[in-house]
């Protein structure tokens, strides 16, 4: 994989992802608990669109050594993210203007530009913490607004694809002609984990004082191991494809609030 970027490589990107060479960055790069480089932006430039500051987020495939066994796979996921933000979300955006609808995409962040050079996939994204998004914490589960919001963004980010592939079949076919799910392989080297971790979770239902469901999930599991089951869904192939979204859990979603984020109920 290439080196490092490079301080030039990111200003390279960005000056090109906001068309003017008048501005100052400051970057701050974050790479804890990621699989790939975040960079936080804020760019102090002449007005733009009223502007006087941006504040992005650059993502590019992370460049580190040790990383050689999950490099395909991640390269992967990066320039299947890369594909869906530079030609995936364009053909909604137009679809959605030809059709006259009013505007379904509001969950995704604008995207200022994406790259794929010198094996770098980069993506150059608004940053949403600035306008108030919090991601939502890893360690509670989502209440039932919460789940309300993000089962109804997933669904219209599905529709439009269903909607493409019915009304502009060539597009939606000549998109999805190479996309084989990248998520599928990743599963396929996780046997021994999900072997693992669900003969576990038999004992840690009895410590939790429920014997009953103990009982019932080891028959479940040894009926066909979860694993097995997940490869199943993987491998069925439905007639009623589309595009969907994977790594969908809690962590992964920002959510904005009218008061105090701690104040589930003022959900914006």
């Amino acid at each position: 994989m290439a080196a490092v970027s490079t301080k030039d490589q990111l200003h390279s990107w960005i000056q090109r992802s906001i068309g003017t060479e008048h501005f100052t960055d400051y970057v701050q790069n974050t790479t804890q608990n990621y699989v790939v480089d975040i960079f936080f932006v804020k760019i102090d430039l002449q007005p733009i669109n009223g502007k006087d500051v941006l504040y992005l987020v650059l993502k590019t495939n992370k460049k580190s050594s040790g990383q050689e066994k999950c490099v395909f796979v991640v390269q992967g996921l990066c320039k299947r993210e890369v594909f869906f933000y530079g030609t995936i979300l364009k053909e909604y955006q137009e679809f959605q203007s030809d059709q006259k609808l009013p505007i379904l995409l509001d969950m995704v962040p604008n995207c200022y530009k994406t790259f794929l050079e010198n094996d770098n996939e980069v993506i150059i994204l608004e940053n949403l913490k600035k306008e108030g998004y919090v991601l939502h914490s890893r360690e509670e589960p989502m209440n039932i607004l919460h789940l309300e919001m993000g089962l109804k963004s997933y669904a219209k980010l599905h529709a439009m694809s269903f909607a493409l592939k019915d009304q502009k079949r060539d597009i939606f076919e000549n998109m999805s002609k190479n996309c084989s799910s990248l998520i599928r392989e990743v599963f396929v080297n996780l046997k021994t984990m999900y072997d693992t971790k669900s003969s576990a979770l038999v004992e840690t239902l009895k410590e939790a004082g429920r014997p009953d469901l103990s009982i019932v999930y080891k028959k479940y599991i040894n009926d066909k191991s979860i694993h097995n089951r997940i490869m199943e869904v993987w491998d069925t192939i439905s007639k009623d494809q589309a595009f969907s979204h994977t790594d969908c859990h809690n962590a992964n979603m920002m959510f904005q609030y009218k008061v105090c984020y701690k104040q589930f109920s003022d959900l914006v």
